[in-house]
């Protein structure tokens, strides 16, 4: 097939998928325009451009059309702008909605404003009563008996139960469906895969919890979407749609669902939520849309209200609407165990070149404030010893465009003779077992309130130590440090654990901790922006008005 035809059959092939009234005329200006005797390589290349045209023309109808139905996908751009309704645009897919198994970002966002767990996150990202009204903790933090609220309901007025959350317990620690298991591992039976000796429920409205080791911070941990009830009578009904059908989705949080489409969803307020008096809007419409230049254009226009900033925007246009957000996500350097000390010093130091050198990352990150070896290098002279290694290394980047953009400039400045090696996430632990890889550029996501969830990742045999990092000090260290009740002797644990992964050790080099920009117009007030869990929270949110 010639170029010409490929051309053709792909805006023919475009065409036949939109409504769009114009596309015949632009197909047939663009066959006139190839029969004209000019170079066909420049018309190849506006071949090219009609398509990407259509393309976003199919956008803007789809994204915007007014047409509805079970697949729909649109965004309402033609019709009245519903007054306190805040207008978001979200970049990830909202496929699933089963708060046991999902742990993306986009729909953690979207969970935590329909959803409630036993506790929430109040306007300092502190963990406040949500579903449960008390709870009793014992002395030593190894046992939470909540109870839950009188009034605690779901939007169709079923009583929010204890048996709700063991039901979602039980399907989170799943291994096999679940990407959440994780979290529970600290519950009683876990380890066993009896984790119902950890969880009972009592009198509809009592649940008690015991842990196998305390932990102060538990109450964070209960804010998690992967802790969120669960009917189990829908479960039951609609057990293959469950999650991505609007019928399985009953709400107990500020708001609930009034409509859910991959790239659509509308939630109103929730008149059936215990604290409905606190809910100032009428809801929340989000877009998804992979369309970056489509979503700033419609964020100027004021057709969008909220939104992630993305790097090519013009700052001087929409600074004042700019609103930083710092993340528990750590960015992270591996250096492998057994590579001789002068390499291990040699990237530490490059790495604080790096830093210092990067706009990319002072633009987006908070460089970790770590007991590390940026500081000691800087006083010494130690650094003027250190010399380049002779054999080259290898660097290894999670498959995330911000581990990426990090690799490349890494290896631009500090490293040219090194290679590069992409790998996707879910794979990562298969490559460093298999091939002891020598540099990793990864990250890991604080997911709830507490500095050992990061030192964890990196004891012998933890789930999610990828790296194959070991040192039985540093893991006594943790554990004394999980067992410690008082917070002062904690601390100290936690800072001489620190000081062997990342001082004496030189395995782990953190790089910088991630910080979100988004956009929110001034005349939106009250969303709260949190470090961990949810990016925001709009139970508190209430637009003054739209502008006309």
């Amino acid at each position: 097939m010639t170029r010409f035809k490929r051309i053709i059959h792909y805006i023919a092939k475009i065409g036949k998928s939109t409504s769009y009234k114009g596309f015949e005329k632009l197909k047939q200006a663009f066959i006139h325009k190839w029969s004209e005797k000019e170079p066909r390589e420049h018309y190849y290349q506006l071949g090219k451009l009609v398509a990407i045209s259509i393309v976003i023309i199919l956008v803007y109808t789809s994204f915007f059309s007014m047409e509805k139905g079970a697949d729909d996908s649109s965004v309402l751009v033609d019709e009245p702008k519903i007054p306190n309704m805040l207008r978001i645009v979200e970049t990830g897919e909202l496929r699933n909605l089963d708060s046991a198994l999902v742990n993306d970002q986009s729909t953690q966002n979207v969970l935590h404003n329909i959803m409630e767990g036993l506790m929430r996150l109040d306007k300092d990202s502190k963990p406040t009563y949500g579903m449960a009204e008390k709870v009793e903790v014992s002395p030593d933090y190894k046992t939470y008996m909540f109870t839950l609220r009188k009034n605690a309901k779901w939007s169709d007025g079923q009583p929010v139960t204890a048996e709700d959350f063991i039901f979602a317990w039980t399907r989170a620690v799943d291994s096999k469906i679940s990407k959440n298991s994780y979290l529970f591992q600290n519950i009683k039976g876990f380890t066993e895969g009896k984790i119902e000796q950890g969880m009972m429920a009592s009198n509809g409205n009592k649940l008690t919890i015991t842990l196998s080791k305390p932990d102060r911070n538990f109450l964070s941990l209960t804010t998690n979407s992967a802790m969120f009830p669960q009917r189990k009578d829908l479960y039951e009904k609609y057990q293959d749609v469950f999650g991505s059908d609007i019928r399985t989705l009953v709400s107990n949080g500020p708001f609930q669902l009034e409509t859910f489409t991959l790239n659509k969803l509308v939630a109103v307020k929730n008149s059936s939520y215990w604290d409905h008096q606190s809910v100032k809007s009428n809801g929340f419409i989000i877009f998804v849309s992979k369309n970056n230049r489509d979503s700033d254009n419609k964020y100027v226009s004021n057709e969008v209200d909220f939104m992630q900033m993305h790097n090519k925007m013009d700052e001087a246009t929409i600074k004042s609407d700019m609103i930083t957000v710092p993340r528990t996500t750590i960015y992270y350097l591996y250096v492998n165990p057994k590579l001789d000390g002068n390499t291990k010093k040699y990237y530490a130091y490059a790495v604080e070149k790096l830093m210092d050198q990067t706009s990319f990352v002072k633009s987006k990150s908070i460089m970790p404030d770590l007991t590390y070896q940026r500081n000691d290098l800087a006083k010494t002279d130690e650094k003027e010893n250190i010399i380049s290694p002779t054999k080259p290394s290898e660097v290894t980047c999670i498959d995330q465009p911000e581990v990426k953009k990090v690799c490349e400039v890494f290896k631009e400045k500090m490293c040219q003779a090194c290679t590069t090696n992409e790998v996707q996430a879910k794979e990562i632990r298969e490559q460093m077992k298999g091939r002891g890889l020598d540099l990793v550029v990864n990250l890991w996501k604080s997911y709830y309130y507490d500095p050992l969830t990061f030192l964890d990742i990196f004891t012998t045999g933890a789930v999610e130590n990828t790296t194959g990092y070991t040192n039985p000090t540093y893991d006594q260290l943790v554990a004394q440090a999980h067992k410690e009740i008082d917070a002062v002797k904690q601390a100290r644990f936690i800072a001489e654990a620190e000081y062997i992964l990342t001082y004496q050790d030189k395995s782990v080099i953190p790089l910088y901790q991630r910080v979100i920009p988004r956009l929110q117009k001034p005349y939106v007030q009250g969303i709260v922006y949190h470090p961990y869990g949810p990016e925001y929270s709009l139970k508190w949110m209430q637009i003054k008005q739209h502008p006309k």
